[in-house]
């Protein structure tokens, strides 16, 4: 089914205009003379709703009647107050608005649009005309992740890169804590001490007893050494002063017993420097089987620690593995999932990676001209129903080369399209 004639009077900048409708329609002339109006003219009897605006000014009634191959007509009839759809068969009304609708579904995409939107807006044209939503109790059960209820909300593809981000970036993150956990794990075992069967043959407590016992018995000798001394002192200080008060008599031996003194402390003092000589030998060496045996214990305490790490850390690094294992797992998932998303789209080869369009791999923007005007066309007409039609508005927007390219396919499809065309003379109508 086809537009065989169409008739507009009083919408917008158009009194009366009337004219047959072939397979490719050129509605052309300058700026003014009512080439926007036709094509905005043909839109409203497909859109709902009501438009005052639409009504050329002064007029009190506008319509636009488009007749069919099937011998119906498609009538719209414009007021200040109300608009009226409606399908007759010649006779009488056979359809209401919501039947008008039902027989075109692509008058919101346009191929001009979709050639000359900036990619984000491109994106945006080519999702809305496939309107697909994820499965996410598929989807959940295989990546075991509940997902937002937004995001499920969001078209099939775009909810494919969020729910991927969120998995890659989760991923990267494991990683990255997996490689904290080995590279903690190499400084452990570089700096753990090496295990000794035997560290030392002394124990511990033996050895402070022995320093004990030491010390108490140098503070015994040197007590005796002391009682000894005071005891002679005292002995011979008592002679000295019996002797006293002979003096004179007895000088002679009261110096030999000072020397005899002098003798028995240097002796005595002697005797208590070898003692504490060797006391303090013992000392050292016990001090020092001590302090072997404190790094020993130290070290023993290092290498439980250690070895507590390296447990942990083979432990941390078993489940991260794991995960990432997982993670990488699901992103080979959602990309099969996509790729059966994408086997939906009418043009084979198209798909959306990272909020750009791509065909064969290669980025939209770099195909060759022919190729992306046959993508639009395809996208464009995708949705068509039992009237194949699409209006273009701003095909001035395409160069020379793309417009005649966009005709010479346009003609190979099933589609009727209708296009306003800037051109320098009144508005004529041209059919293809």
């Amino acid at each position: 089914m086809k537009i065989n004639h169409v008739r507009i009077k009083n919408l917008l900048g158009i009194s009366a205009l009337e004219f047959d409708a072939g397979k490719f329609v050129e509605i052309k002339g300058r700026n003014g003379t009512g080439k926007t109006s036709a094509i905005e003219a043909l839109k409203c009897v497909f859109r709902g709703g009501h438009d005052a605006t639409l009504l050329r000014n002064g007029e009190e009634k506008g319509e636009a009647v488009l007749e069919l191959s099937n011998e119906e007509s498609l009538k719209t009839m414009v007021t200040a107050s109300s608009t009226d759809r409606y399908i007759h068969n010649g006779k009488r009304k056979i359809g209401s608005v919501s039947d008008i609708k039902n027989l075109i579904d692509s008058i919101s995409i346009n191929p001009v649009e979709f050639l000359t939107a900036s990619k984000d807006k491109r994106v945006n044209i080519l999702l809305e005309s496939l309107p697909i939503r994820i499965d996410s109790e598929i989807i959940e059960k295989e990546i075991n992740r509940k997902i937002d209820k937004n995001i499920c909300d969001l078209h099939a593809l775009k909810a494919i890169d969020v729910i991927r981000k969120e998995i890659y970036d989760d991923r990267t993150d494991t990683n990255g804590a997996m490689k904290q956990a080995l590279a903690g794990k190499e400084r452990t075992l570089a700096t753990m001490p090496a295990e000794k069967e035997n560290s030392n043959a002394f124990d511990e407590d033996e050895l402070i007893k022995k320093r004990e016992d030491l010390l108490l018995q140098k503070d015994e000798i040197s007590l005796s050494i002391k009682t000894k001394l005071d005891n002679i002192k005292k002995k011979t200080e008592k002679e000295i002063s019996e002797l006293f008060l002979e003096i004179d008599a007895i000088k002679e031996k009261i110096a030999e017993k000072k020397e005899f003194i002098n003798e028995q402390e240097k002796k005595g003092n002697q005797l208590l420097f070898e003692k504490c000589q060797e006391i303090n030998d013992s000392l050292s060496k016990v001090n020092e089987s001590l302090s072997l045996i404190k790094k020993d214990i130290e070290n023993v305490q290092r290498i439980k620690i250690a070895k507590e790490f390296l447990l942990k850390a083979d432990n941390d690094i078993s489940v991260l593995m794991e995960a990432s294992k997982k993670m990488t797992s699901n992103l080979e998932f959602l990309d099969e999932y996509k790729l059966s998303l994408l086997k939906k789209m009418l043009v084979k080869g198209l798909e959306v990676k990272e909020n750009d369009l791509f065909f064969n791999g290669i980025p939209f923007d770099r195909v060759n001209t022919a190729k992306q005007v046959e993508i639009a066309i395809a996208i464009a007409i995708q949705r068509a129903d039992d009237l194949p039609v699409i209006f273009v508005d701003g095909i001035e927007r395409l160069d020379e080369k793309t417009y005649e390219e966009f005709k010479r396919q346009m003609l190979k499809t099933d589609c009727q399209v209708f296009v306003s065309r800037v051109f320098d003379s009144e508005l004529q109508i041209n059919n293809y």
